[in-house]
């Protein structure tokens, strides 16, 4: 399972210069309070960016809003060419 990183809540990038997508590792880091050892989980997420230094920029300014402990520990080119929203129909 992969994570869009997406600049406003439901929003895909649509930047026309942001032709390329970049796979990011993060691992999320808690301590466990009772033996003061951390955790990492890690998570896939996808970003949308024009190259590797701004897909990193991009992956930072994101994960800082958020109030969890993190690492990046990988940042690698895919061949993925496009994404599309998916919208659930209507029941």
């Amino acid at each position: 399972t992969a994570f869009i990183v997406a600049r406003e809540k439901d929003s895909l990038n649509e930047e026309a210069e942001d032709d390329r997508y970049f796979r990011a590792k993060v691992n999320f880091i808690t301590v466990d309070e009772k033996s003061g050892s951390e955790k990492k989980t890690s998570a896939t997420m996808i970003v949308k960016s024009d190259s590797l230094p701004n897909a990193v920029t991009e992956l930072k300014a994101q994960l800082d809003s958020q109030m969890a402990s993190y690492e990046i520990a990988a940042v690698t080119d895919t061949q993925i060419l496009d994404v599309f929203q998916y919208e659930a129909p209507e029941k």
